[in-house]
């Protein structure tokens, strides 16, 4: 440090502010937040059901439907997603096509998810959900806003971003990796599978972590594919298999989800400041939890990769 020049201080100085302001931003909005619900929080408004009293309710069914639809927007984002990249990366042979195919990606990613929404009641539920009705003879089933359709929509709203880092991945391996695979007899599918995906999946899991934060949070997609505010339990049914039932979610029924919970309270609901509070910081640490497992799935795949190579 004392052999920094006057210039040399002044420019790490105006670095550390440019750091310490929003840094101070952000830790002071949380603590707000932690301090103003905290006291709110509890087992029982962790699991119990909402009610028309938020101080004899709970939350249990809203952090239920919004994981069940961050599991099923995954279902559907990581195979289409991966599978997609994959083809651009090893099995596409025009390139003109693959730059063109990713500018139209980077292009979606930037779409305001309200458009989604929009897409999703239009193309899911009126064109597909009622076709599925239709075709099956059901009555109202698929062909209304629901779980399913929505998870569909925050799929697709997110593959550009699971497309975009999931190529970066497979591109990132090295050509000298394939070309020893395809010397020891290993075929494209073969060489795929042992080479390419266990070098990539830190990328991809990547990509995932980004998804599965902005899934959380978004509320804008939901307000057209039956997001409710109020429901009095999570919508299930017994599957039964060979004599044992178990309780599922049913994905073609309405669901609650924490955002839209919370821009409820905030916009419309006569609920207390502090119940807002603890709903934003349920959502923060639901998120954090989500990102923390992916993230040591991720370091769990690079460890594993590095002994691999190793050996």
């Amino acid at each position: 440090m004392s052999n920094l020049t006057r210039s040399d201080r002044v420019v790490t100085s105006l670095f550390l502010m440019f750091f310490l302001v929003p840094a101070l931003v952000y830790i002071l909005f949380f603590l707000n937040i932690l301090v103003e619900g905290a006291p709110v929080i509890s087992w029982q408004y962790l699991t119990a059901g909402p009610s028309s009293d938020p101080a004899t309710g709970g939350i249990g069914p809203v952090i239920a439907g919004t994981l069940m639809t961050v599991v099923l927007m995954l279902i559907i984002v990581v195979p289409f997603g991966v599978v997609t990249a994959l083809y651009l990366s090893e099995y596409s042979l025009n390139r003109r096509f693959d730059k063109f195919f990713l500018f139209l990606i980077h292009n979606l990613a930037g779409v305001p998810s309200v458009v989604f929404g929009i897409f999703g009641l239009g193309f899911f539920v009126l064109n597909i959900g009622t076709g599925l009705d239709e075709l099956f003879g059901l009555e109202l089933v698929f062909g209304k806003p629901s779980m399913l359709w929505a998870s569909a929509t925050l799929a697709f709203m997110l593959m550009p971003m699971v497309v975009t880092t999931a190529y970066e991945a497979f591109r990132a391996v090295p050509a000298e990796y394939r070309e020893t695979a395809y010397g020891a007899g290993a075929g494209k599918l073969q060489m795929i599978r042992s080479v390419v995906l266990p070098h990539s999946i830190p990328g991809v899991t990547t990509g995932v972590i980004l998804s599965v934060s902005r899934a959380i949070g978004e509320t804008a997609p939901l307000l057209f594919l039956g997001c409710a505010f109020f429901l009095p339990s999570m919508p299930v049914f017994d599957l039964c298999i060979a004599g044992l039932c178990f309780p599922v979610v049913n994905p073609t029924e309405q669901f609650m989800y924490l955002s839209y919970n919370i821009f409820i309270m905030s916009t419309q609901s006569t609920s207390p400041l502090p119940y807002q509070y603890a709903g934003a910081l349920v959502l923060i640490v639901l998120t954090l939890v989500c990102n923390s497992a992916t993230i040591w799935l991720r370091s769990r795949f690079r460890k594993n990769l590095a002994f691999t190579e190793a050996e």
